[in-house]
């Protein structure tokens, strides 16, 4: 009984953490002009949190949630093969697409959850959000090319 009110301490702490997080992603980068792939077109992965992929989507943006991890050799071809194409990095920067990278290296318990919760079970998980909140999402395949990669987000884009 005594660890109850930890725990919800600890929750609220948590909760005031991510809310002041959000707040300054909100002002620093969804609001952002500029495109978060710019020239030289390398893409800003930013490192997956509770909520994060729900709070690009209501900001109308596409989003790229990639499950991934050191030890899994798939995601290592697919970075070399996808990221080394300029059309595709400048679709990137086009659709200002909001990349967030889940890094499930040390198989963290959160991200198996965020896994599970889209009915995915393995990694590489590579999922496209249309920037309308309303569309489903793109499941991409394991194995990836840019031309996969480009046809899920003009798709998302509505084109």
């Amino acid at each position: 009984m005594i660890f109850f009110p930890i725990m919800v301490a600890g929750l609220l702490v948590v909760v005031a953490a991510m809310w002041a997080n959000l707040d300054f992603l909100n002002e620093k980068l969804l609001r952002a002009k500029p495109p978060l792939c710019a020239p030289p077109y390398e893409v800003a992965w930013l490192p997956w949190k509770p909520g994060l992929v729900e709070f690009a989507r209501n900001e109308e943006r596409i989003v790229w949630l990639q499950f991934a991890s050191d030890w899994d050799m798939t995601g290592h071809v697919n970075e070399k093969r996808v990221f080394s194409d300029d059309d595709l990095l400048q679709t990137l920067a086009k659709h200002r697409v909001f990349s967030i990278k889940a890094d499930h290296t040390n198989l963290d318990e959160e991200i198996t959850k965020e896994l599970k919760k889209y009915g995915r079970f393995s990694i590489p998980t590579n999922l496209i959000f249309p920037a309308d909140p309303e569309k489903e999402m793109i499941v991409l395949p394991e194995l990836l090319t840019p031309e996969i990669v480009m046809a899920a987000l003009n798709q998302a884009a509505g084109r």
